[in-house]
């Protein structure tokens, strides 16, 4: 059986990301429910 894998990755250039143990925006509320629904 084939299933459909989806990937969603954010990275620096560094190949990091966040700032002191937290992102360093404020909460991206539709963009968190559109990542859920994936």
């Amino acid at each position: 059986m084939v299933r459909p894998l989806n990937c969603i990755v954010a990275v620096s250039q560094n190949m990091g990301i966040g700032k002191n143990g937290d992102l360093p925006w404020p909460p991206l509320r539709n963009e968190f429910r559109y990542f859920q629904r994936m």
